[in-house]
């Protein structure tokens, strides 16, 4: 089957959530049929990157975004649409998909995330469409309405209501696949004519995988890892940084916490000021820092579907705390993870875990055996690929 693959981002190195999704589809996809990819980016894509994809699927076009996309989403907010849409157009990426649509050179359409919809809405009716909502970006613009103030909180709520727009738009276009149970209830109250799917996300089983025990020696250690310019991950460190960690080096003088991953906003840098906080910024390997670590945190208050932080960790065989949000997505009512909600559970969850190996051995085998047991990529693409050839 001839597939078009749509996604907002450039699928590789799969270092953050929507990639790590969408690069796992894409590469169950083409083990069976003939793919071609359309993508768009705004940041630098190495040689060693597009060689990698170039080798992996049919066909790659690559839509730069440049300044310029920035009066399309003026334009579109002004005409009563959603800034997300325009965020990620591209003229030249439309036009040479248009005439590929045009010409009937696809059986089947994957959009990945309601942000490339606008690339197949004309084409919908000609073509087996099938789109990964994955989450419900509106609630998360809702969700970050309530937690914000002032001008902002107006913005996000505006982007929120027109974003809710487009998803209703799409479920009456095509079928949708959310990544959990609680996505598609959400979905359901504003759309329950929609034809929605339920298919987790996986974990590479190989890759993140441990058989080392927490260093026994070292300073006991949290870890928090995410792209750290995005706001839930920066409002989600910050609180914690401010509300939990004075106390959790209180009770434990010589804990250390590692704040991992990219583009690192400035109210994330100026954590690093605190006692025992590292930020690291990119690093080649997230795995030495959550092999390392007695605790892994997700203290996300704005969290919608999986986490793929916390599944990587539970996979790594390593003792999770985190929010209730931020663990709501696995779809279970016992998760194999510390959830907390108030600073004082926060804390006692933090420092117990540290100080305690035999506390945190339950958690460690448990999260490991339930990933292993749900999270597999190969098992839940299969279910994708059932959906687009039916």
């Amino acid at each position: 089957m001839n597939v078009l693959f749509l996604c907002q981002r450039f699928p590789y190195p799969p270092d953050r959530g929507d990639r790590i999704r969408s690069f796992h589809t894409l590469r169950q996809l083409v083990k069976r049929h003939r793919v071609t990819v359309g993508c768009v980016t705004s940041e630098d894509t190495s040689d060693e990157h597009r060689s990698v994809m170039t080798q992996m699927v049919d066909e790659l076009h690559v839509g730069e975004l440049t300044r310029a996309r920035w009066m399309r989403v003026m334009s579109s907010v002004a005409r009563g649409r959603s800034a997300t849409e325009a965020a990620f157009m591209s003229p030249q990426l439309q036009r040479t998909l248009d005439g590929k649509l045009a010409g009937g050179e696809f059986d089947a359409a994957f959009v990945f995330c309601s942000s490339m919809w606008p690339y197949v809405a004309k084409h919908s009716s000609n073509l087996k469409v099938l789109v990964d909502l994955v989450d419900i970006d509106s609630q998360k613009w809702f969700d970050l309405g309530r937690q914000t103030r002032g001008p902002k909180s107006l913005i996000y709520k505006l982007e929120a209501r027109r974003t809710r727009s487009l998803e209703i738009e799409i479920t009456r276009q095509a079928p949708v696949i959310v990544v959990s149970r609680r996505e598609a209830n959400i979905l359901a109250d504003f759309a329950p004519a929609a034809s929605c799917h339920v298919i987790s996300n996986g974990v590479d089983l190989d890759y993140f995988h441990s058989s080392q025990p927490v260093p026994s020696k070292a300073p006991p250690r949290c870890v928090f890892v995410g792209v750290q310019n995005y706001e839930p991950n920066v409002d989600g460190i910050e609180w914690f940084c401010q509300e939990i960690w004075p106390a959790v080096k209180v009770q434990v003088p010589d804990a250390e916490l590692d704040i991992v991953g990219k583009s690192p906003a400035p109210r994330v840098m100026a954590l690093a000021s605190q006692a025992g906080v590292n930020v690291t910024g990119s690093v080649p390997d997230v795995r030495p820092y959550v092999e390392n670590a007695s605790v892994v945190i997700a203290p996300l208050r704005v969290a919608r579907g999986i986490q793929n932080k916390v599944l990587e960790a539970m996979s790594m065989s390593r003792a999770v705390v985190s929010s209730m949000q931020a663990l709501d997505g696995l779809d279970i009512a016992d998760p194999p993870a510390e959830g907390v909600t108030t600073p004082s559970e926060w804390t006692k969850a933090v420092v117990t875990l540290m100080r305690d190996p035999e506390q945190r051995k339950p958690l460690e085998e448990r999260g490991r055996q339930f990933v292993t047991d749900y999270f597999r990529w190969d098992t839940n693409v299969r279910k994708i690929e059932e959906l687009l050839v039916s």
